[in-house]
């Protein structure tokens, strides 16, 4: 038997150097089952997946023993809806007496609680948009999150990992009555005034929010990161119209600054001649979004970016109006320390775009011409 196998092993090989376009169909089939097993014992499953796609392409199906295998790729890729698929067909065409049977019934088991879990964290961080390339700004097309992440996502990521922020290690720079002070036990727990779930999360550092990444991506099969200030740039100034400018009467509808409604309570001056209602931060996706669909650029709460202060990167640059000053794009920053944590801080998430995305190019396209159908409005942005 084993011979039988290298000989056939020998007679492929030479058969692809001679001819290696030529191969029979038979042959071919052959081929990529043995590579696969290869692939399978030395646990390569994206190479894996990869020549089981090809065989199904050439039988148009697969083994039902292989589903298993196949699942068991897509498990360990974390691409959890296709492993249930395939263990789902591996559990219907076996049955109970199948050898692997067990296992693929556990696995799927976990498969469906994953599943549950993602989308519970998809459904927390919100939709991310498309924001298409740019060569003259040189920026690569990249996913934007549609709203800050919210206390109530950040309360998913704590619960399931038990993590202990640096304020609560430590301090906030919080509100203390009507003062805002150094306090000590302040943290995105109660940052010194009440939220609700679907309000940013504040009193994060660049630290923890890098720990909150981490958990992010290991969860998920998608990528995420922190903008840099290029990236924040485009999408935030397309949201800054030409008679949108401080002290309008209608400043709040695009943001959450501090205005009318913080200086009632706290006696500072209101910068922004309006009232919206919310002292301090509102909930995302209140005011009006920009023309990428994408809510609270200039307000609400300055945001993290991943880029270095210049020439030292114990520091983070922070981009973004908050509810306690102008609402604003224009507003940059430097974070003292990364471990430092305040009330009007929070971020939002790039999604990184999978380059072999087929529907990217078609995608770009679209957004591109809705954004040349509205430069009208912001003829004084792009010059």
């Amino acid at each position: 038997m084993l011979l039988r196998k290298i000989s056939l092993i020998v007679c492929l090989f030479f058969m692809m150097l001679s001819t290696p376009h030529a191969l029979p169909k038979q042959a071919q089939l052959d081929l990529y089952k043995l590579q696969l097993r290869t692939a399978l014992k030395n646990q390569d499953c994206n190479l894996a997946l990869d020549l089981m796609k090809k065989i199904e392409l050439k039988q148009n199906d697969i083994p039902s023993s292989l589903q298993f295998f196949k699942g068991k790729c897509y498990y360990q890729n974390k691409n959890w809806s296709d492993a249930a698929k395939s263990f789902e067909i591996y559990i219907e065409r076996i049955g109970r007496k199948g050898r692997l049977y067990k296992r693929a019934l556990n696995m799927y088991v976990d498969t469906q609680k994953n599943i549950d879990e993602l989308k519970d964290i998809h459904n927390s961080i919100g939709r991310y948009v498309l924001i298409p390339s740019s060569q003259t700004r040189k920026i690569k097309s990249f996913r934007l999150g549609e709203h800050e992440i919210t206390k109530g996502a950040f309360a998913i990521f704590v619960n399931d990992t038990g993590y202990t922020t640096d304020a609560e290690n430590d301090f906030c720079w919080a509100l203390n009555g009507k003062k805002q002070m150094r306090v000590s036990g302040a943290s995105w727990r109660n940052p010194g005034f009440e939220q609700n779930d679907n309000e940013p999360v504040v009193c994060v550092s660049w630290k923890d929010v890098h720990e909150y990444i981490k958990w992010l991506n290991e969860k998920s099969s998608k990528t995420y990161r922190l903008p840099t200030e290029r990236e924040w740039d485009f999408v935030a100034y397309d949201n800054y119209l030409n008679d949108y400018i401080a002290g309008s009467t209608t400043i709040c509808e695009y943001g959450n600054g501090n205005d009318l409604s913080l200086e009632k309570f706290t006696g500072w001056d209101a910068r922004n001649n309006c009232n919206d209602g919310y002292k301090f931060t509102a909930p995302v996706k209140s005011y009006k979004s920009n023309i990428h669909k994408i809510y609270n650029m200039n307000g609400n709460v300055s945001e993290y970016m991943e880029d270095c202060s210049p020439g030292d990167c114990s520091k983070r640059r922070i981009r973004g109006g908050s509810f306690l000053g102008s609402i604003s794009p224009g507003y940059q920053d430097d974070m003292p320390l990364t471990t430092i944590a305040t009330m009007f801080f929070g971020f939002r998430l790039v999604q990184e775009v999978e380059l072999q995305d087929e529907a990217l190019f078609e995608a770009e396209n679209k957004a591109q011409r809705e954004i040349n159908k509205r430069k009208v409005l912001f003829k004084n942005i792009y010059k």
